[in-house]
């Protein structure tokens, strides 16, 4: 099975399907935060192109969220070493494919005292936390729970217990293993 750090997001039914064959390994694989992008569309949004076929495929579930760990992804070279980058290129640590999304649009950091900050990017169309600007220079302190916008897309920010606590109470299967 291929880690999650490997992959540019997981759905939120194939992490719980995986929590169940693998629940420390999923715990690891959280640490230390996560972004849930609860509205994500159902498949990668592309160039507006006239066709005929629709676009579905077996196993695919409307309103699926994505779940991105907050990570340095290892297979992906950027010249942003000091933090998690996010935005629509695929060499970004975190690759939300939206046309509101810059090809940069924001970076996350762990600071020293464990807590994470956002950064915006000089993004086209701005990065807000909780409904505020995100300074490039200061940054955003991110809470559990933080509405995070990045364009028309919002993710939300929790750290790796917390996600999974919240999702294990709404699917009421309880603390695991």
């Amino acid at each position: 099975m291929e880690p999650l750090e490997w992959r540019p997001m997981l759905r939120l039914s194939e992490l719980v399907r995986r929590f169940h064959e693998d629940p420390q390994g999923v715990r690891g694989e959280l640490m230390p935060a996560v972004l849930l992008w609860k509205e994500a569309p159902v498949t990668a949004t592309k160039e507006l192109i006239w066709q005929t076929l629709p676009r579905f495929a077996i196993g695919q579930r409307p309103h699926d969220p994505a779940v991105f760990a907050i990570r340095k992804h290892p297979k992906k070279t950027n010249a942003f070493a000091l933090g998690v980058t996010v935005g629509r290129a695929n060499n970004n640590d975190i690759v939300l494919e939206h046309g509101s999304v810059s090809r940069f649009h924001a970076y996350l950091q762990f600071d020293g005292s464990g807590d994470f900050r956002m950064f915006d990017a000089d993004s086209s169309n701005g990065t807000f936390c909780n409904d505020q600007p995100v300074d490039r220079d200061q940054g955003a302190r991110l809470v559990d729970g933080a509405r995070i916008a990045l364009g028309d897309v919002t993710l939300h920010f929790y750290r790796g217990a917390t996600f999974e606590a919240m999702w294990l109470a709404r699917s009421r299967l309880g603390p695991h293993r």
